[in-house]
């Protein structure tokens, strides 16, 4: 994500030359081992000004000219700023746990099954 009036905003994509001593503002979980490869040896030489966990906040944080942010691209937007895709594509894997046979208030309940009855669209979709 970066400001719509920075130079890379220009760009359909970024790839890592792209990135080197720009300063970023990442995820604070280790991205070591989901970038490390995308990165290759520029990982070690990367200008990391800030880490945070929330979206928001990192998108903030860019507004405000700190730097760009490498983060995963939501359904939301954000006054001028503009996502721009990594090339080559990095995908990344996440996991949804929650305890087996527990009693969940409504809501918890309902997004559950939300998630279970779309994971069954998408796989019939595949099929």
């Amino acid at each position: 994500m970066v400001r719509a009036d920075a130079e890379l905003a220009k760009k359909e994509y970024v790839q890592v030359e792209d990135l080197i001593e720009m300063p970023m503002v990442i995820a604070s979980r280790d991205l070591r081992s989901e970038l490390g490869s995308w990165f290759g040896d520029a990982f070690d030489h990367l200008h990391i000004m800030a880490k945070g966990n929330l979206p928001y906040n990192e998108a903030m944080m860019v507004s405000s000219g700190i730097g760009i942010a490498i983060c995963i691209q939501l359904h939301c937007a954000y006054e001028d700023l503009k996502f721009i895709p990594l090339y080559p594509a990095v995908e990344t894997r996440t996991a949804l746990v929650w305890k087996k046979d527990q009693i969940f208030p409504p809501t918890t309940a309902a997004f559950i099954e939300f998630i279970r009855q779309y994971i069954a669209d998408v796989t019939d979709r595949k099929k």
